[in-house]
């Protein structure tokens, strides 16, 4: 996780994690954390991205190619808004 956090720091502006509204259980709605993979962009919320997207950084190809990009999930699995 730090290493993570760390090659993402250097190799782009803005912050480590990207937080997304999803629906859960009844629909409750709850924000998902992953690992920033694309520069900051006023489009991540609604474009999403395709094959060769200028927006995904170098460590955030790595990261989606392996799905590192994923793992910060967990944190909301032990909060209790998704099942693994």
């Amino acid at each position: 996780y730090p290493i993570i956090g760390f090659l993402i720091k250097i190799s782009s502006n803005g912050p480590i994690l990207f937080k997304q509204k999803r629906s859960g259980l009844d629909n409750k709605e709850f924000l998902c954390y992953k690992f920033r993979s694309m520069n900051q962009n006023n489009d991540s919320n609604t474009k999403q991205a395709i094959k060769g997207d200028i927006r995904v950084t170098k460590i955030g190809s790595f990261l989606r190619k392996t799905s590192l990009d994923e793992f910060p999930q967990f944190i909301n699995v032990l909060i209790g808004n998704m099942s693994i």
